[in-house]
C-alpha cells in the first residue's frame, strides 16, 4: 500500500485556497502543516485544519513530500523563491504559485534536479473547472475538425497576464515559436498586442493601470478569451466560467428558393445556436472553497502520480514553463512600468437588476 504524500502549505493568504483542497478527504495526500509568519489568520487556519503551524524552516519535520509555496515570488517583490530553493534543497518537491520569471525557474529546476525532486509552477486558473473545460473543448475542436484556430482575442490585467497566457497557449498546444507585435495603447486603458504562431493571430489587450495600494484588485477583466475556427468559436467569459461554444451558422440550401424553414432541408435549424459547456460558478465563495480547491487537489494528485512514475503533463514540462515565463516577461517589458492610480471601490450592480423580465410597449 502506497503511503499518502505528506503536503505542506507555505503562506496563509492565497494559501488558504490551497488549504481548502483538504476540506474534502484526499486518499493519497495528507496535510501535515502550514509554514507562515504566525498571523492571526495563519493561527486560525492551523486550528481549523488541525495541523501544526511552523514559523521557520528549522521547525519543519524531515518527512514532507510536497510543499506548495503560495507566497509572492521575487519578481513581484516577495520571498517565495528563497523558500522554494530551501525546500527543494531539503529534498521536497515544490509547487510554486505563479508568476515566476524565467531565471528563477532555471535556478529552481537546477536544485530540483540535484535533489531528485519535482518543481512545478502553478498558474492556478488552468486547473480550475472552467479552465479545464476551456482546454478540453479547444483540444477536442482541434481533434474533431483537424483545424487550428485562425484568430482569437484575449483580455486580461497585468496581474493575471501569466495565467491568461497559460490558458491561451495550452489551448493552442503549447506553441514553441511566438511572434509578439506591440500595436499601442487603446484609450489609455489597455496595451494592445498581436501574438502570432502556427497560422493563428491573437489580439491581446492588457490593462495598463493599477492601484499600488492594492495591486491585486481593480482588474477590469481577469480572464476573457476567444478562439475562432472555421467551424465556430470558443469563449471563456471569465475566470470561473462560463465556457461557451458557438458553431458557425451554415444553411446548406438557403439559396434554393423552393425550400422553406419548415421543410426537411431546414434540419440545421435544430442545431444549437450556442452551447454552454461549463456554467459560471455561482459565487465567489464557491469559487474559492470548491472550484479553486478542486483544482489544487487535482494538481497535487497529478504531481503525486508523476512522483510514482507517471508521465509529466506537457503544461508542467520545464521547457514549456520556461517559454511561458519568457513570453510573460517579454510582454511586460514592452508595456513598461504600469500607470498608477488611486482607485475607488467599483459600484456593485445586482445582476437581477439587469434582466429583461417584461418589456414595456
Amino acid at each position: 500500500m502506497i503511503k499518502p504524500r505528506r503536503v505542506l502549505i507555505v503562506g496563509s493568504k492565497f494559501g488558504e485556497l490551497y488549504l481548502n483542497a483538504f476540506l474534502q478527504p484526499q486518499s493519497d495526500l495528507e496535510l501535515v502543516g502550514i509554514l507562515a509568519q504566525g498571523s492571526p489568520r495563519s493561527q486560525q487556519l492551523a486550528r481549523d485544519f488541525n495541523v501544526p503551524l511552523f514559523r521557520s524552516l528549522d521547525e519543519l519535520p524531515d518527512d514532507i513530500d510536497i510543499a506548495c509555496v503560495v507566497i509572492r515570488a521575487e519578481v513581484i517583490g516577495g520571498k517565495g523563491d528563497q523558500l522554494t530553493q530551501a525546500l527543494l534543497a531539503r529534498g521536497i518537491s515544490v509547487i510554486q504559485e505563479h508568476p515566476l520569471d524565467a531565471e528563477a525557474i532555471k535556478r529552481h529546476q537546477s536544485i530540483a534536479n540535484k535533489n531528485n525532486v519535482m518543481f512545478w509552477v502553478n498558474s492556478f486558473y488552468s486547473q480550475c473547472h472552467a479552465g479545464r473545460s476551456w482546454l478540453h473543448a479547444a483540444h477536442q475542436i482541434h481533434k474533431l475538425s483537424q483545424q487550428r484556430p485562425v484568430s482569437g482575442y484575449l483580455t486580461t490585467s497585468r496581474q493575471l497576464l501569466f495565467s491568461a497566457l497559460d490558458l491561451l497557449l495550452q489551448a493552442c498546444h503549447c506553441p514553441e515559436q511566438i511572434e509578439i507585435t506591440y500595436v499601442g495603447q487603446r484609450s489609455s486603458i489597455f496595451h494592445c498586442f498581436e501574438l502570432s504562431f502556427a497560422g493563428t493571430t491573437i489580439t491581446l489587450d492588457v490593462q495598463s493601470y493599477l492601484d499600488p495600494r492594492d495591486p491585486d484588485m481593480h482588474n477590469l477583466v481577469m480572464h476573457k478569451m476567444t478562439l475562432i475556427w472555421p467551424t465556430g468559436y470558443l469563449t471563456q467569459e471569465a475566470s470561473y466560467g462560463p465556457v461557451i461554444w458557438t458553431p458557425v451558422l451554415h444553411a446548406p440550401d438557403h439559396l434554393n428558393n423552393e425550400q422553406s424553414l419548415y421543410l426537411n432541408a431546414g434540419a440545421y435549424l435544430h442545431q444549437p445556436t450556442s452551447q454552454v459547456l461549463c456554467p459560471a460558478t455561482q459565487n465567489w465563495m464557491t469559487a474559492f472553497e470548491c472550484d479553486g480547491a478542486e483544482g489544487v487537489a487535482m494538481l497535487l494528485n497529478t504531481l503525486s502520480s508523476v512522483l510514482n512514475g507517471a508521465l509529466c503533463p506537457p503544461a508542467f514540462s520545464y521547457d514549456y514553463q520556461l517559454r511561458l515565463a519568457g513570453l510573460w516577461q517579454q510582454i511586460l517589458r514592452m508595456m513598461g512600468e504600469p500607470i498608477t492610480q488611486d482607485l475607488q471601490s467599483p459600484i456593485w450592480i445586482d445582476p437581477a437588476q439587469l434582466m429583461l423580465t417584461k418589456e414595456v410597449c
